[in-house]
């Protein structure tokens, strides 16, 4: 099927198969909480990359934190399961991304900076931290645009 220019394909039976246990696994996965926490749904969902498959268990995570944990920290946990979604999916196509230590440091909690040229995107994003219980998380927060800020950064010598 064709829509819009992109070509749609019917998954096979295996994909299918595939993708419920990926799904399967971040449900079960979120089913061993520590103290309101799901920390090995939050490493299935770094530890797969990003696309069907990291999908699949971010969504088996998510209603998996829904079910085995109490309502607020479910919330929580799936805006953590998702910020790590995200990041994996903002590098995905970067030299660090193919890195063996990048995934899991994403999902361990490394300190994150946020470039963002829109000062409006970069407020939203804050009140989403807050919102998402991460405060107290270590997020540098930067308006201005993404390739000068990492020209500059690299000129600095910062890592």
């Amino acid at each position: 099927m064709k829509i819009a220019n992109i070509t749609l394909e019917r998954a096979s039976a295996g994909e299918l198969l595939r993708l419920a246990g990926y799904g399967a696994a971040g449900f079960f996965a979120a089913g061993c909480c520590l103290e309101g926490r799901a920390p090995l749904a939050a490493g299935l969902v770094a530890a797969c990359r990003p696309g069907k498959n990291g999908m699949a268990a971010l969504g088996g995570g998510i209603v998996g934190s829904l079910v085995f944990l109490p309502f607020a920290p479910a919330l929580r946990c799936c805006g953590i399961l998702i910020l790590i979604y995200t990041v994996l999916s903002a590098f995905r196509d970067t030299k660090w991304f193919r890195q063996g230590w990048f995934r899991p440091a994403a999902a361990a909690g490394a300190s994150v900076c946020h470039v963002d040229a829109s000062k409006g995107m970069v407020a939203w994003a804050r009140e989403n931290q807050a919102l998402s219980g991460l405060g107290d998380k270590p997020i540098r927060w930067i308006v201005d645009d993404c390739r000068k800020f990492v020209e500059r950064e690299l000129r600095r010598g910062s890592r």
